[in-house]
């Protein structure tokens, strides 16, 4: 699901707190189609075993998320590109130190997470801090409805671009790709109440960055 979708669809207002509604019920595992135990023990054994189709079954499974996660972590469409290969690259390399500890879901996305981290340290924010041009605006607005979602959902890329990286990392795990706080914790090598305090500072900083453009929503 897109920001697009969650703040024009399930977030169609703010709270009467000011705070943001859960944007998904749903685990994080349960994001990533048939991605249960049984499945993807018997996937990584033969990746393990070397098998290219099991890999490649891997990435056919994963490549949207993970580059959904890199490119709002990054808000550059070529590095989140660069990214997705990245991480298969390490899953590779790496899949013979996957224990099954926690997930395979929350194992490749600490990978995605990490390499994105990098990439943004590396490079910086290219985009996602950038202003959208008077014209391009008005252009938008012209277009009715689609116009003004397109606007909104361009701001709300901007204000996630806007925190800091380790809020930007719980808001996305947590309220666009759907992990639990539980599961962010072992992704993220923080604790619970790390994660919850996080992203709740996440959530009142996209607030007070969107409450200027609520008006596109309707």
């Amino acid at each position: 699901m897109s920001a697009e979708e969650i703040y024009l669809g399930r977030e169609r207002s703010l709270s009467a707190s000011g705070s943001l509604r859960e944007a998904h019920s749903g685990k994080g595992e349960g994001m990533f189609p048939n991605d249960n135990r049984e499945r993807m023990s018997h996937i990584v054994f033969r990746c393990k075993q070397g098998e290219r189709e099991a890999l490649g079954t891997l990435y056919k499974m994963y490549k949207q998320r993970i580059y959904n996660i890199a490119y709002r972590m990054t808000s550059n469409h070529a590095d989140s590109e660069e990214i997705v290969q990245e991480v298969f690259l390490k899953v590779y390399r790496k899949i013979g130190s996957f224990r099954g500890d926690s997930s395979f879901a929350c194992w490749i996305c600490r990978i995605a997470v990490n390499q994105s981290h990098s990439y943004w340290r590396r490079k910086g924010n290219r985009e996602g801090n950038k202003l959208v041009p008077l014209s391009e605006k008005e252009n938008l607005l012209q277009q009715g409805t689609d116009g003004k979602r397109a606007l909104f959902h361009t701001y709300i890329q901007q204000a996630i671009a806007s925190l800091p990286m380790s809020c930007r990392a719980i808001f996305v795990l947590h309220d666009i790709e759907g992990f639990t706080h539980q599961e962010i914790s072992a992704i993220q090598g923080c604790s619970i109440g790390a994660s919850k305090s996080l992203l709740a500072k996440a959530r009142l900083k996209m607030r007070r960055y969107l409450q200027p453009h609520m008006g596109l929503m309707g």
